[in-house]
């Protein structure tokens, strides 16, 4: 390896750029002399480079390569050859021809870029691009102002970055502001993986291609425009040339921001088809103020985002994007599963479906622990839209001031559930026959949730709920309630304020305090639950704490008589019609819980060192108990079943919340969930089969203390890591 250095800035001859890359040997670095420093190296025609090279402009800071608004600059044609470009500036390149007015890269070529800038380059399609095959890698570099608008005919117009099929793009630490193209404003990726990691895409624009029919989708992608990352499989996804892959590929963003960045059809921020084998991963990300405008489809879909494929949004904040038309926030389309987890839809603006318009027609979406705050849809549902009546599951999620027109949170055309959100105005609302979800916020509101297994928050002020048939979750809220469970095995939950709970038929389960706190407990001389029937043989009332911790009285509240259940001298709750001849706390018809762990447990630290690390290989048909271990920052717990089954009961507990839980191989028996909304624990009954596993997996942040912690129930065997070492054994008492 030699290294050559270009001492002046001429376009051609001794001492020149040009003439260095002509003497070079493949494997040769060319660098620049300091005098270069804050120069200028002005091309007259590109230069061609047939050979792997490094060209590293780090002794001679500030240094730029222009193309000079005539020609383009690097055009490295020779296939299955490495470039690797550090510490420069390619600017000013003009390129009719067609795309990489900075570089242009043959078919599987390695293209690697470092701290490099890209500037006011202009192209038929990027400043950078490659052909087939080629792997680029771009770090700590920025993309600023690049047009493959300008002068282009082609589709795949982009202004910073285009690759074409059986490649991949990686891009950490890196900006992309202004860049402006026909289909993704930024980048345009065909059939190839793509990760994001660490980066800024910051007012880009696909909007000059919305009249555009040359491009598929017309000013599709403000920022981004992926057409699949691996070549669809499926005949009915594509039916052209080239060979297509069985496997699908990943599109991954992590940790980064898109933010005023404006498209057209779809996606004003991204705009990813991953058909239906491909990942498409964000993750850790901002999703901000972007905005998608009608092209000449009429369409106008995802403000933020537009994704089809195994679609997996965690731990992202979407907000303040606009639609013209549908979805504000996000648009899912396709035929295979979506799942969005810990994230945050605020803000958000469309026709239909403020937050998120779900087109996905063959398969389910599945949220989780996900806030939806301000959203807000002209015509109707500020959170979600759907029309295709697919399943649709929400836990743990949280509904805040969104104002759709007719207060549909969620529009189906037939039978699935029901989300229905009030306003802070007095609001009726009602359910379906199927199951409902409705929230009433800040008026005096009625809600009646019909048939199915409702849950009715009445929010603040004096509400009246209604269950209905089916087993439902009444929740009171503030002020003076009446909760009327009806049909089915209700469970109400107490707040403060005076609410009026009736249970109707069916065992029914009255919670007046949780692990953490006693409800009804802010005015001792106001607040409290009045149970009217309550049917010992059947319903049940639960307690924090333990029975020495509360006293019973007689009491009337209302008119209505019978015992108080009393705490630190405040009335929690009358339950009607019973003397305290014939009320015990110590009854089996009430449950206490509190935070102190089973007695009859033990627990196992769990530490980041040899013990727990590696993946153990071992022969599912031989029970080796429950097994542990650590791979990088996840963690696996799996459980193996013996000849006559094996059962597994406790739980996972952290002091900082638990992420990205996931489970595998579980059956209906198995139950797995988090014990509250801190995400701090996680309770498991896993119940395996001869020849069978059963497995959970979860991520921590570093520094948390955690511990499994197993019930004294069974036989249990803990072995830990890729050594299988016996760690605990928990005996049946």
């Amino acid at each position: 390896m030699t290294v050559i250095t270009v001492t002046n800035n001429l376009d051609r001859g001794t001492g020149s750029l040009r003439e260095a890359i002509y003497k070079a040997q493949s494997g040769d670095t060319i660098k620049f002399h300091s005098s270069l420093t804050n120069q200028t190296i002005i091309l007259k025609n590109f230069i061609g480079i047939s050979k792997s090279l490094t060209i590293d402009g780090s002794n001679a800071p500030g240094l730029t390569i222009s193309g000079g608004k005539q020609t383009n600059i690097f055009w490295f044609g020779q296939e299955n050859k490495s470039l690797t470009v550090r510490n420069l500036t390619l600017a000013n390149s003009y390129f009719e021809a067609t795309a990489g007015g900075a570089i242009w890269a043959a078919e599987n070529s390695i293209v690697n870029i470092e701290n490099t800038n890209f500037v006011n380059n202009v192209s038929d399609g990027a400043a950078l691009h490659g052909q087939a095959g080629s792997v680029i890698t771009v770090i700590n570099s920025t993309f600023d102002n690049n047009d493959g608008a300008k002068i282009s005919n082609k589709g795949y117009s982009t202004g910073a970055i285009s690759l074409f099929a059986y490649g991949s793009l990686t891009i950490k630490g890196s900006v992309f502001t202004n860049n402006k193209g026909y289909g993704g404003g930024a980048l345009h990726v065909t059939s190839s993986d793509l990760i994001v990691e660490d980066s800024v895409f910051v007012s880009n624009d696909s909007t000059a291609g919305a009249n555009k029919d040359f491009v598929a989708v017309p000013g599709g992608g403000g920022a981004i425009y992926l057409d699949a990352a691996s070549v669809p499989n499926d005949p009915r996804f594509y039916q052209g040339e080239l060979q297509r892959e069985t496997k699908g590929g990943i599109f991954k963003v992590r940790n980064s921001r898109f933010e005023n960045n404006r498209g057209a059809g779809e996606g004003g921020a991204i705009m990813a088809y991953g058909y239906n084998q491909d990942r498409i991963v964000i993750e850790d990300s901002k999703i901000i103020n972007n905005e998608v405008i009608k092209n000449s489809q009429g369409s106008a879909k995802g403000a933020g985002l537009w994704l089809m494929g195994f679609v997996e949004i965690n731990n992202t904040i979407i907000a303040n994007n606009k639609s013209a038309d549908l979805g504000g926030g996000l648009y899912l389309w396709g035929e295979v599963p979506a799942k969005i987890s810990n994230s945050d839809f605020s803000d958000n603006q469309a026709i239909n479906g403020g937050a998120i318009y779900d087109g996905l027609w063959a398969s389910e979406i599945n949220i989780a622990n996900t806030k939806f705050d301000s959203n807000s849809a002209t015509n109707q549902a500020a959170v979600f839209y759907s029309s295709n009546n697919r399943p649709f599951k929400l836990q743990n999620s949280q509904f805040i001031n969104n104002t759709p027109d007719d207060l549909l949170d969620r529009s189906f055309d037939d039978n699935p559930p029901d989300i229905t959100y009030g306003s802070n105005a007095k609001d009726t609302l009602l359910g379906t026959e199927q199951d409902s979800y409705l929230v009433g916020l800040n008026g005096n509101d009625t809600l009646n949730g019909q048939g199915g297994q409702d849950y009715l928050d009445g929010g603040a002020n004096d509400d009246i709920l209604s269950g209905g048939t089916g087993n439902d979750t009444l929740i009171g809220g503030a002020e003076r309630n009446n909760l009327v469970g009806g049909d089915g095995n209700d469970i109400f939950i107490g707040g403060n304020g005076q609410d009026l709970m009736e249970g109707g038929s069916g065992q029914d389960l009255y919670v007046l305090g949780d692990k953490n706190k006693v409800f009804y407990t802010n005015y001792t001389w106001y607040d409290h639950a009045i149970i009217k029937d309550f049917q010992p043989q059947q319903d049940k009332i639960q307690l924090k704490g333990k029975a020495s911790d509360y006293t019973i009285k007689p009491a009337n509240s209302n008119g209505i008589y019978g015992t108080g259940i009393f705490y630190n001298n405040g009335m929690v709750a009358l339950v009607a019609g019973f003397s305290l001849n014939n009320f015990n706390l110590n009854a089996n018809y009430i449950t206490y819980t509190n935070n102190s762990e089973n007695s009859n447990s033990k627990q196992l630290k769990l530490t980041q060192n040899v013990q727990f690390s590696g993946e153990p290989i071992y022969d599912s048909a031989t029970p080796d108990g429950l097994l542990i271990w650590q791979t990088e920052d996840t963690w696996h717990l799996e459980a193996t079943g013996d000849r006559d089954g094996s059962h597994f009961t406790g739980k996972i507990i952290a002091n900082s919340p638990i992420k990205d839980l996931a489970l595998y191989k579980l059956e209906s028996s198995d139950q797995v969930e988090f014990a509250d909304n801190s995400h701090k624990i996680i309770e498991f009954d896993l119940r395996v089969w001869e020849k069978w596993i059963d497995g959970i997996s979860f991520k921590v942040t570093d520094g948390t203390s955690l511990f499994l912690d197993l019930n004294d129930n069974n036989d249990i065997s803990v072995k830990a890591g890729s050594n299988l070492q016996e760690t605990m054994l928990v005996s049946s008492q």
